[in-house]
């Protein structure tokens, strides 16, 4: 699994993304991204707040193990982005969750992007399911008055990035999640 990461607009390596992001940081000015030394970026202003999301895989089945899945993810953020709803600074797709740095538009509110996010992937993963035969299929059961099968725990967790130092923190979690020994899904952050 190859860790992606990218800052709005330019898609780059987790390091390459890491050091303009934490000089950016440590400048004073987070949001204003402007000709980082040697990539010309061009000037980014986020008028909203950055959060750390989290959504994980119901009761932690590891159902974005498979490739089309992940695509299902990718496509969505992608869709997310090109439509203008968020900006998208780092995130990292794990077998049963999913991480996100990112913020929402001033045109809508993260509960609205948030459920249509989860909703649309839900679905076309529950899809993809049925249509393989895929046996994970049988542990998403869950038959409550709305649905019959829950790819998402409900109320993810999202917070307000506050500061420059827990952003930081927050974007090397990402990188290096996929690297820990419980998972090992590659050898370093920049795989």
């Amino acid at each position: 699994m190859k860790l992606i990461n990218f800052l709005p607009p330019l898609v780059l390596s987790p390091t390459e993304q890491f050091n303009i992001f934490a000089d950016a940081i440590t400048s004073g000015n987070p949001l204003n991204l402007i000709n980082h030394n040697k990539i010309k970026m061009p000037s980014l202003r986020v008028e909203t707040t950055l959060f750390f999301s989290t959504y994980t895989n119901l009761n932690w089945h590891k159902v974005l193990e498979s490739d089309k899945n992940k695509k299902i993810i990718l496509n969505s953020l992608k869709f997310l982005v090109d439509e203008k709803r968020i900006i998208l600074y780092g995130f990292v797709i794990m077998p049963n969750h999913i991480h996100l740095i990112w913020s929402i538009s001033h045109d809508y509110k993260l509960s609205e992007v948030q459920r249509d996010f989860l909703k649309f992937t839900a679905q076309q993963i529950k899809f993809c399911l049925i249509a393989d035969n895929d046996k994970i299929l049988d542990d998403l059961v869950v038959y409550s008055k709305d649905r019959i099968v829950q790819i998402w725990e409900r109320n993810g967790l999202s917070f307000m990035l506050n500061s420059p130092e827990t952003t930081i923190q927050k974007l090397n979690y990402i990188h290096n999640n996929p690297i820990k020994e419980k998972w090992v899904l590659c050898e370093k952050p920049s795989d």
